[in-house]
């Protein structure tokens, strides 16, 4: 019995929760865009008794495309990033926000 409890140990910390890296910004040339206007959006997610991840991969990503679909532009320029948390007991809650300036790619 010690060996199986061992083994699921072993394999939980083996198979932890990973994630790949996230664009967040791209920097478009001097002249080349016009700017759009300020945008602020976030993307949210929570650990469900603090092992099950519910919309916690992407978060980034999301609050980032809410951003420039929000004033219909191409990227984000002057990205600022915060994180905020907030400690339910068994659901840990987690938003990533972007704000920053969408602008157009001009041809």
């Amino acid at each position: 019995m010690k060996k199986i409890v061992l083994i699921i140990l072993i394999c939980m910390f083996v198979t932890s929760c990973t994630s790949v890296s996230q664009r967040v910004s791209s920097n478009p040339q001097p002249g080349k865009y016009q700017e759009l206007g300020q945008a602020d959006c976030s993307g949210c997610g929570v650990l469900f008794f603090d092992l099950i991840p519910i919309a916690w991969g992407g978060m980034t990503e999301r609050a980032y495309k809410c951003a420039v679909e929000s004033k219909g532009g191409d990227d984000l320029i002057n990205p600022t990033i915060t994180e905020s948390w907030w400690a339910v007991p068994y659901f840990p809650f987690r938003c990533v926000n972007i704000s920053g300036t969408v602008v157009k790619k001009q041809p």
